[in-house]
Parts: structure tokens; sequence; C-alpha cells
């Protein structure tokens, strides 16, 4: 069953830090699934993709690269079970 994060950190390029609702912590490790909320570029609203990579852009904001490509992560919401 998937929870409603509240936060997601970069810890290296290769995972981050969640915390769902209750407070649950979890380090989520690369290729992890997200789906886009808000189409960008060639990928559709609703559609689930691999997160291959995590990065921090030059702005400090949290980056996905999606098949090669940055993708600012705020298009998207991580796909888990705590």
């Amino acid at each position: 069953m998937s929870k409603a994060i509240l936060y997601v950190r970069k810890e290296d390029p290769g995972s981050i830090l969640i915390v769902n609702q209750k407070g649950g912590l979890r380090k989520l490790y690369c290729p992890f699934r997200v789906v886009c909320i808000r189409r960008i570029r060639s990928i559709q609203k609703y559609t689930s993709v691999y997160v291959e990579e995590v990065l921090i852009n030059n702005k400090e904001e949290l980056v996905y690269v999606i098949q090669g490509m940055p993708y600012p992560y705020h298009h998207f919401i991580v796909v888990i079970s705590f």
C-alpha cells in the first residue's frame, strides 16, 4: 500500500531518504519507480518510469535522471510501500 511522502532528501547519486506521514523513514535505492503528476517533455501525466540517478542542480533542487535525462523531482511522486 502506498503512503503519502512528506519529505525527500538526496543521500547520494544512488539513493534518497523519504519520510511518510507517520514519520517512517526509508532509504530508497535507484532504480526506483515514480509516477509523473505533471506532463514534462516526452513523459505523459500518470506514466510510471524509473529513476536511474538522483542529482542536485545549481539551485540545490532535487533532480531525477530518467532515461538519461534530468527532470525536476516535483513532476513525480515516488511509488513505494512502507
